[in-house]
């Protein structure tokens, strides 16, 4: 989850998903520790229990600048989960004896954070499969996401990608992040059942390269839904783990498949 805190609120967008219903993008001033505030924006599902599916940090002083990719801070990671994928990408497999970068597939875009951080800061080749072509939208609209070379992002399933992946080229990805939301009525909100299923998790495995990694932000309060989703998992993946956030529901699981963990 991302820190809630009350401040003011500007609504800078707002659309009708057919998928996600109405959703809007917010500036939202919050305060920080020693007093300062410090403005976000944010992407909000409002028929989720007004879910915050993303959040960005604003620039200090960025109110003179025209456009959003310079309005954004693409440097900082507001969410807590983000901070431990990017601390496990370091550990992904690089082509090449590690002169290439990582090839990294990341379901779910949000705003774009996580995707624009694993290819500018760390050395990741990424593209993004995002299943709301809204989402998309947004993302490029208020959230300064753009497309680089070491950067693209399509609109499609999720599922269907990693599949096609396996099929197609099996081995060939370093690095499969699963950040995709589920419904809130369920056990496990985050990711949607399907993604725990073992056909999904075998085309995972397959797609993935020996010593690559599988990171899943997984979104539940029941310990026992918990354990199931780590026990199916474990079916097809040598090592797994996971990260627990301090006061998060959040926790990311890390699955290995066999060889080596680097280079």
């Amino acid at each position: 989850t991302i820190k809630e805190g009350l401040g003011s609120r500007t609504e800078v967008g707002r659309t009708r998903s057919e998928m996600n219903g109405t959703i809007v993008v917010e500036d939202v001033d919050l305060e920080g520790e020693g007093g300062t505030s410090r403005r976000y924006r944010r992407m909000v599902f409002l028929d989720s229990s007004s879910l915050i599916q993303s959040e960005a940090l604003i620039r200090d002083g960025a109110a003179g600048q025209q456009s959003e990719e310079e309005i954004i801070d693409h440097a900082y990671l507001s969410c807590r989960y983000h901070h431990a994928i990017c601390a496990v990408a370091a550990l992904a497999p690089r082509p090449e004896g590690g002169k290439e970068r990582s090839r990294c597939l990341v379901v779910g875009l949000g705003g774009g954070g996580l995707s624009v951080f694993l290819s500018r800061q760390l050395p990741c080749d990424v593209t993004t499969v995002e299943l709301d072509p809204s989402v998309e939208e947004l993302a490029r609209a208020h959230f300064g996401f753009r497309e680089a070379e070491q950067l693209r992002s399509v609109v499609g399933c999720g599922l269907e990608a990693v599949r096609a992946r396996a099929d197609r080229e099996g081995g060939a990805l370093d690095l499969l992040v699963v950040d995709a939301s589920g419904s809130a009525s369920e056990s496990i909100s985050c990711p949607p059942a399907s993604f725990l299923m073992d056909d999904f998790l075998a085309s995972a495995a397959k797609a993935l390269r020996e010593g690559g990694i599988m990171a899943v932000n997984v979104v539940c309060r029941s310990e026992n839904a918990f354990e199931g989703a780590c026990r199916a998992i474990s079916g097809h993946f040598s090592d797994v783990f996971f990260a627990r956030l301090e006061d998060d529901v959040n926790k990311v699981v890390l699955a290995f498949k066999g060889g080596e963990r680097a280079g």
